[in-house]
Formats: C-alpha cells, sequence, structure tokens
C-alpha cells in the first residue's frame, strides 16, 4: 500500500511501535519514503497488490527483503535487493548512506 502511495500501513507501524517505542512514526515515516520511491526509481514495472489480495507479489516480497537487510544495515543486501527490483542506480542519497554502511569501523 505504501509503494502504490495509498496511505500508512497499521501492522508495520504496530510492530515498530512494539520494537522502537515512540520512535516508530519517524522510523515508519523514513521507511514510507523509500518504499513509495522505489516504483520511480525501478527501471521496469514493478509487481504490486493491492488491499483485496491476500497474498503478496515476488516484488513485494523483495520489498520486504530489502527492509531486513535496510533494518540490519546491511549494505550487501540493500544493494542486492534494491538491483533486484530493478534500481540500477540508488538516488545519490541512498548511494551515500550505503557507502556509510561499507566503511570498516
Amino acid at each position: 500500500m505504501i509503494s502504490l502511495g495509498k496511505g500508512r500501513c497499521p501492522a508495520l507501524l504496530a510492530a515498530l511501535e512494539h520494537e522502537l517505542g515512540a520512535k516508530a512514526p519517524a522510523a515508519h515515516d523514513g521507511l514510507a519514503t523509500m518504499v513509495s520511491l522505489l516504483p520511480l526509481e525501478s527501471h521496469r514495472r514493478l509487481t504490486l497488490g493491492g488491499s483485496c489480495f491476500s497474498g503478496v507479489t515476488w516484488d513485494e516480497a523483495a520489498i520486504l527483503a530489502l527492509l531486513e537487510a535496510t533494518q540490519r544495515a546491511h549494505a550487501d543486501g540493500i544493494s542486492i535487493w534494491m538491483e533486484r527490483l530493478g534500481v540500477r542506480e540508488p538516488h545519490p542519497f541512498c548511494s551515500a548512506g550505503l557507502r556509510k554502511l561499507q566503511r570498516p569501523s
């Protein structure tokens, strides 16, 4: 629903509230921004279901895997899933964030 620009995801927000407490709305907004940009950044048409679909499409599963990689700050996973979602060159802001994650600590 977020990827289609059709609003917030109450289940995702509830899960974030459980994990992050008061920081959940900001985290949800950040994830919503990232996910809503995917269809614009992709070089192919993403297959996204709507609220009336009981399952998830491959692209929706890939978006969930991308969110997991983002949550774990796993730069290689983020890059792999973005490429699989048709994003050849991430937005410069995203690229800068990926470079920060790839630096050795």
